[in-house]
């Protein structure tokens, strides 16, 4: 998957001992996390469950991240420290993890955040044979320097799209009951951080990998591919310690462009969803509404909506160049189905004029 460019560089070998595969692989993708790091690694080496490997996989770190990871490789035989031979961004790297793990259950850990004692033996105590995810209950730390805007916005988020509200004291989720919340809040992730999952190996191998086309909801749109088919288990109790801060990604990706981070990454989510065969069950949850829904025209009106919004905003020229890029990248966002054109059609508005325009201009 990835070129030599972006080899990388073993630092500790397993333990002869350890010549069976552990459980469950801690992954823990770090780059520039100096700040929690002993404190995260040390949460996950604490666990009552002790079967496991910790794999912490170094994105080209310029602080001494990577110095402390091989520190707690030396001091714990369970710890495998990998380093990328240059940065390759957030969700390349966690697929990085993926690649290079062995356990038959990957637990990711974000370098910043914290695992309970129990987590492992209670997550893994809630899986079935024929499930592929399991997720814990999302418990968030907020810092002193997380904004109040940042808190406000999480706390909305967690209290309005949970696993808690919209399966209350259920332990199992068939894939087809979670199709129907993919179809009604598509872009709103109601499992959480990876953090509080526990993901089956194998399952990067049935539904692929992180896409790297998305800033901020590409943990979700993977999970969520997962869940349609697998179901999913829930544990409903705090496991896992998201922890909120002004360095934090998900703070990043949002500072830097709200359009780019929820408007484009949603319309992405929706050409998944609309497109790709690992969404099947959500097109058929679809077709089954009353009446039945057409995702591919609900996709070219979120298009539409993308592009007014574009307009609207503070920056019409960089909003747009994000969402050709976006097109580029997906040219189906260019698609509108035949039903869609005959609506089109048939309203005669002075909208229509001014979007056809638009659009053949792509």
């Amino acid at each position: 998957m990835y070129s030599d460019s972006t080899r990388y560089e073993l630092y500790t070998e397993f333990h002869s001992s350890r010549a069976m595969k552990p459980a469950i692989s801690i992954c823990i993708p770090t780059h520039n996390g100096e700040r929690f790091l002993r404190e995260c690694v040390q949460s996950a080496l604490d666990q009552t469950f002790t079967e496991f490997e910790l794999l912490i996989v170094d994105d080209a770190s310029v602080d001494s991240t990577f110095n402390l990871a091989k520190q707690c490789a030396s001091e714990d035989s369970r710890v495998r420290v990998c380093r990328n031979e240059r940065n390759l961004g957030l969700v390349q790297n966690w697929n990085r993890c993926a690649e290079h793990a062995v356990g038959e259950w990957i637990k990711f850990l974000h370098q910043d955040d914290l695992l309970a004692k129990n987590c492992l033996t209670d997550i893994l105590e809630a899986a079935r044979p024929d499930v592929d995810l399991v997720v814990a209950r999302r418990e968030l730390r907020f810092e002193t320097d997380a904004t109040d805007d940042t808190q406000r916005i999480m706390q909305n988020d967690v209290a309005q799209y949970s696993l808690t509200r919209y399966f209350p004291s259920q332990k199992h989720i068939s894939g087809e009951q979670f199709a129907r919340v993919v179809l009604s809040v598509p872009d709103k992730n109601c499992i959480g951080e990876p953090t509080f999952t526990l993901i089956r190996r194998s399952a990067f191998r049935r539904f692929g990998f992180f896409n790297p086309s998305f800033v901020n909801l590409c943990d979700w749109e993977f999970c969520a591919r997962v869940a349609v088919n697998t179901g999913l288990c829930y544990v409903d109790k705090p496991l896992a310690v998201f922890r909120v801060h002004s360095g934090a990604v998900s703070a990043h990706n949002r500072s830097q462009g709200y359009y780019r981070a929820v408007t484009i990454d949603g319309l992405i989510v929706r050409h998944e969803i609309a497109y790709s065969r690992h969404f099947y069950p959500v097109r058929l949850a679809a077709r089954k509404d009353t009446p039945p829904r057409n995702l591919k025209m609900e996709l070219a009106d979120a298009v539409r909506q993308a592009r007014r919004e574009a307009l609207c905003g503070s920056d019409p020229q960089a909003a747009l160049g994000e969402l050709r890029r976006a097109m580029k990248n997906h040219p189906r966002l260019l698609c509108m189905p035949p039903t869609y054109l005959l609506r089109w059609a048939i309203s005669k508005t002075s909208w229509m004029a001014e979007d056809s325009y638009w659009w053949r201009k792509q």
